[in-house]
């Protein structure tokens, strides 16, 4: 009769795939304590990986109706509507999360890419990412992020440092390589932007960004 032992059990089955039993020892948990919240948010992530997302933002909400002050549900929430193109939704998720601890840096980080990409204020943009980048240092991702708003600023040696920087990581990510040819190509580098941006198209045709890199291939020639 411990929730915590079910919760255990089910943390148990999550690891081996098999998310059924994990979902009944989870269930069993909640019956047993029904305000735990990591066991509420267990269950949103298991029918996330189903792909039963309707049935995920409900968890998530109810996590959030038991307590409001925990920052997992928000995330995850902001999560799911980015990848829905719900920004809206996303972005007042992430905000939320934020209001919690004004330093959770993966929130901060999400938020502020989604400024930059819809048209946000990109000074409050700059400020979220660089408190990513205080919060997660090593995350090549964070540092792409900065780049590109420093990108948008017009700063460029500050983006190419940080791009390379996150390259040094994620060795393979198209989109990354695109922010580094352009921020060449801006600052004047046409060999290394070429390179960068042909890069970019040989490890995927189409991605976010890949429209704009045939284009300035081609008037690079």
């Amino acid at each position: 009769q411990n929730p915590l032992l079910h919760h255990l059990l089910a943390r148990t089955y999550i690891v081996t795939k098999d998310l059924n039993r994990a979902e009944e020892s989870l269930k069993k948990a909640i019956e047993l304590k029904n305000d735990l919240i990591a066991a509420y948010i267990d269950i949103g992530n298991i029918y996330a990986q189903r792909g039963n997302i309707d049935e995920a933002i409900k968890q998530y909400n109810d996590t959030i109706n038991i307590n409001p002050k925990v920052i997992q549900p928000y995330m995850l929430l902001g999560v799911i509507y980015e990848k829905q193109g719900n920004i809206n939704k996303a972005i007042e998720n992430y905000k939320k999360a934020l209001e919690i601890n004004p330093k959770f840096g993966p929130a901060a980080n999400n938020l502020a890419w989604l400024y930059v990409e819809h048209s946000g204020n990109i000074d409050v943009a700059l400020s979220l990412a660089e408190t990513a980048k205080e919060s997660l240092p090593e995350d090549p991702f964070v540092s792409d992020t900065l780049g590109w708003l420093y990108y948008k600023k017009q700063a460029y040696l500050k983006a190419v440092s940080l791009f390379r920087e996150s390259l040094e990581k994620v060795t393979d990510n198209p989109v990354i390589h695109y922010h580094l040819g352009m921020a060449y190509y801006k600052k004047g580098d046409k060999k290394l932007a070429k390179q960068e941006l042909e890069t970019s198209l040989k490890i995927k045709k189409d991605y976010p960004g890949a429209e704009e890199a045939r284009a300035v291939l081609k008037k690079l020639g």
